[in-house]
């Protein structure tokens, strides 16, 4: 493996967005909230066992969050689930239509990973100017026996 130089020092920061923890069938009602004002970007590594007694396949739903306010405000949505932008055709002489939706990813679990820890990462994610963060989380395969979810956030 060849080495890759900067020519500066890189400056990461690693928060343990979700602890290694049972997943409910709701989402996390008070998920961790991370101040991340000068950070641009952040790569999250998730962490997904799908429970061994369970007959159904396992599955993690993940829906990342941000606040343009430092801290909660009394009168106003404090925060912003990630988005998903879809560019629409474009043609001569038409307006064009595009579409924005809210967005949460699903990670299904491998067959080959009953009762074995599966990884992957999601990123790099843009969040410069975000105030902070948060990631909240939930079972969407065997609600009944759930697997459990870690998820660490590398900053930067």
């Amino acid at each position: 493996m060849l080495p890759i130089g900067r020519p500066h020092p890189v400056i990461h920061s690693l928060a343990v967005m979700r602890p290694l923890l049972i997943l409910g069938a709701a989402w996390d009602a008070a998920p961790l909230e991370f101040a991340i004002a000068g950070f641009d970007y952040a790569t999250f590594y998730c962490t997904y066992t799908w429970d061994a007694g369970s007959i159904l396949i396992g599955a993690a739903d993940i829906q990342l969050e941000a606040s343009p306010y430092a801290i909660n405000q009394p009168v106003v949505q404090n925060w912003f689930p990630q988005s998903l932008y879809v560019a629409g055709i474009l043609a001569a002489g038409a307006d064009v239509v595009s579409r924005v939706q809210r967005e949460y990813v699903t990670y299904q679990a491998t067959a080959a990973g009953l009762g074995v820890a599966e990884t992957w990462n999601r990123g790099p994610i843009r969040v410069a100017g975000a105030e902070r963060i948060r990631v909240r989380a939930r079972e969407s395969g065997d609600v009944g026996l759930p697997g459990t979810l870690e998820i660490v956030a590398i900053f930067d």
